[in-house]
């Protein structure tokens, strides 16, 4: 089931927050506690929906403008 936009609290500043936070497991210090194909594919997904929440959000901002100025003619 799809989180509705009401439902989504992150911020597409805090999805690629995490998104780096992830790049510590693919150090080449063998430290890494899961496969790198793991993590640089969580990684490229929080991106994208930063990227969604970003879109969203331009598109939110441009229609309530048309809408004002729709009010204003």
């Amino acid at each position: 089931m799809m989180a509705t936009p009401a439902e989504i609290k992150s911020t597409a500043a805090s999805l690629r927050e995490i998104a780096g936070m992830f790049a510590i497991y693919t150090g080449s210090d063998g430290s890494a506690q899961l496969p790198s194909w793991v993590v640089i594919d969580t990684m490229v997904k929080l991106e994208q929906a930063a990227d969604l929440l970003d879109r969203a959000a331009r598109t939110r901002s441009t229609k309530g403008a048309a809408a004002k100025a729709i009010e204003s003619d």
